[in-house]
């Protein structure tokens, strides 16, 4: 039965009603934010999955909307493996790299203020939930990137990449992830995290 209705919600995303498809995909969100605790990391990925490829191709407005709507019925569920935190990462390279994004335009402002939200929460969930375990570890880097990527778009300077990766430095010495005398390693850190997403 929850396959069948799956099937269903992912059909009324496939509409050609833009409002249809809007309306499919926030109720596919819901519907996968209710589902029982057991079965909520996959259908979570899912949904995740979906999502990155349906929006692709909306206009700027309703890529805002699906956003929002994943935000708010399914941010602390992101969480629950590193599979969804690289399709995060993709919803938002997507959006950032789209071409008829404007950089002045309210769709965008609230775009990237989702995005640091989700990268906010995922540093809470790193440093305090997580504390000194791979996965902590691993969503420290998410938050870090998300981060990274919003400074790419905005068009960050070599100074404004300087002050990210001392930002990022000082991150992972308040976590304790890096030891606070053991600078020189630090920096290595920091320049692999960097050159790595040029």
């Amino acid at each position: 039965r929850r396959v069948h209705g799956r099937k269903v919600l992912t059909r009324a995303c496939d509409s050609n009603s833009p409002e249809e498809r809007k309306a499919g995909i926030e109720t596919l969100v819901k519907a996968t934010s209710i589902v029982p605790e057991k079965d909520k990391p996959l259908q979570v990925r899912r949904t995740l999955a979906f999502l990155a490829k349906k929006i692709r191709n909306e206009i700027l407005e309703r890529r805002c909307h699906a956003i929002e709507t994943l935000t708010i019925h399914l941010q602390k569920s992101i969480f629950s493996s590193p599979e969804n935190c690289e399709l995060v990462l993709g919803l938002l390279c997507d959006t950032l790299e789209s071409p008829d994004i404007c950089r002045d335009s309210p769709e965008v402002t609230n775009i990237v203020k989702y995005f640091q939200n989700i990268s906010y929460l995922a540093l809470e969930e790193g440093t305090i939930k997580n504390p000194k375990t791979f996965f902590g570890k691993t969503l420290i880097f998410f938050a870090v990137e998300i981060q990274w990527r919003i400074q790419k778009f905005w068009g960050g300077d070599g100074s404004v990449l300087n002050k990210f990766k001392l930002s990022g430095f000082e991150i992972f010495k308040k976590t304790k992830w890096i030891d606070n005398n053991d600078n020189d390693n630090s920096n290595n850190n920091q320049v692999d995290m960097v050159d790595n997403n040029n």
